[in-house]
């Protein structure tokens, strides 16, 4: 295990306290043998450890995250962290590295309206010690999640965003980026860098991204909404933005063909609003 792991929580109480089964709590397995007990104390220090817990605004209330029925805030914050959720392996639902996940959020159509939509998804999952080897390539990637804050992923765009350009605009953007959302952007940076690194275009000569990316309404492109002075002081339209929230967080760009390369010119919320 990495010396800098954490274990991050979704739940206010420390680990012997967890329910983690119909009237059987974290401490009765931590009695019930040594290694138990030895493990027990690696998850209560590593609890110890900052971030201790998701804060409260990091997660949406109006988003459900289920696993074979069972509600789980712990998925939410997985999906959104690119984490992976640690459980014990207290029945056969739990002995997958990958658990699929039925996720039902509200999500903003092209159009702006706001609908229910929902989605099957695969999270990391490990409740097992040969799961950790499944994952073991995503946690030895230590470079990218030193990148804990919106001044580090600004500092680190050279390096692990060498297919984005950046306007000097959003240097504030990411340095005023509130922590709840640091991990979020940096999974969609992380993701649009691999699209446009790949530079795969599709029958309608569309580029191929690896994250949902909505083209603005003519209106708003219309009414100057996503204009930005571009890096040579002309005025363009930004009108491609990806999500880092189910809600109105905007990772707002354009494609640069001629160079493969895609411009950012806001991070934040959404334009207008």
């Amino acid at each position: 295990m990495s010396p800098d792991a954490t274990l991050t929580c979704t739940e206010d109480s420390s680990f012997p306290h967890w329910m983690i089964g119909e009237s059987y709590s974290a401490v009765q397995w931590m009695n019930e043998n040594g290694t138990n007990r030895e493990r027990g104390r690696l998850l209560m220090g590593l609890q110890q450890r900052a971030p201790f817990r998701i804060p409260a605004q990091g997660l949406d209330p109006e988003s459900e995250y289920s696993h074979c029925g069972q509600p789980g805030r712990a998925f939410q914050a997985t999906d959104l962290h690119d984490g992976m959720t640690v459980s014990l392996p207290i029945g056969p639902d739990w002995e997958e590295p990958w658990l699929p996940v039925t996720r039902l959020r509200p999500e903003e159509g092209e159009d702006g309206v706001v609908e229910l939509c929902s989605a099957d998804i695969h999270l990391r999952h490990c409740s097992r010690e040969h799961h950790a080897t499944e994952h073991e390539e995503w946690l030895r990637n230590e470079g990218l999640e030193k990148l804990a804050t919106g001044a580090a992923l600004w500092e680190g765009r050279d390096r692990y965003f060498p297919h984005l350009e950046f306007l000097p605009r959003v240097e504030g953007n990411l340095r005023n980026l509130d922590h709840a959302w640091v991990v979020p952007v940096r999974k969609h940076l992380v993701k649009l860098e691999e699209a446009v690194a790949e530079w795969r275009i599709n029958d309608d000569g569309m580029l191929v991204y690896r994250s949902k990316v909505t083209v603005e309404s003519d209106s708003r492109v219309k009414g100057g909404i996503v204009d930005f002075i571009d890096l040579d002081g002309q005025r363009r339209a930004f009108q491609l933005h990806s999500r880092y929230t189910p809600g109105k967080g905007r990772i707002h760009f354009r494609l640069v063909p001629e160079v493969r390369r895609a411009r950012i010119a806001h991070v934040g919320g959404k334009l207008g609003a």
